[in-house]
């Protein structure tokens, strides 16, 4: 009996190692995970500059990024729902990814702790940085995407964080 209850708890661990590994191949359902994540750290860091921005111009780059990643992230999660794509929990990425989101965790909660003129430059420095690493990841995986819908809609996004990343520059740039 002893024995028969590890068999299933040992084939259980191995079934859910493997579906981990499974959805993590899963192209489509890990990508837009992952841009579905992007979008909600994006919005909350919008929020934030809109609520402790302390000059006009961060506050609407914060408006703009709040109404940009919200929009994208309702496609992202219209399309998903529509061809039945899975978004995964954030413990089903990669170890990498987790990582990454857990310093995107601890740059929130430092940027909440800042404000006036120390928080701008941080946000804008924050923003310059943060579009540049989905731009990297995201732009060699829009070739190799089969889904024609989702490409389609991946490429409408693209310029969008090219955007962001080029507007934030700007603005610290004529901070000085």
């Amino acid at each position: 009996m002893k024995s028969s209850v590890i068999g299933v708890i040992t084939a259980h661990v191995v079934w859910v190692v493997a579906g981990r590994a499974q959805l993590a191949f899963d192209s489509l359902s890990y990508l837009l995970s992952k841009v579905n994540q992007t979008n909600k750290v994006e919005v909350e860091l919008g929020t934030m500059a809109m609520e402790r921005g302390s000059s006009l111009e961060v506050r609407r780059f914060g408006e703009l990024l709040l109404r940009d990643h919200q929009a994208a992230d309702e496609k992202i999660l219209a399309e998903a729902r529509r061809k039945n794509i899975s978004i995964l929990d954030v413990s089903m990425l990669s170890p990498d990814e987790i990582e990454n989101m857990q310093a995107e965790r601890a740059d929130i909660e430092k940027m909440k702790t800042l404000s006036g003129v120390e928080f701008d430059t941080a946000f804008l420095q924050l923003m310059q940085e943060g579009h540049k690493a989905p731009t990297a990841w995201l732009r060699p995986k829009l070739d190799t995407i089969d889904d024609a819908d989702i490409r389609e809609l991946l490429l409408k996004i693209y310029p969008i964080l090219e955007q962001h990343h080029a507007l934030a520059g700007n603005l610290l740039a004529q901070r000085g």
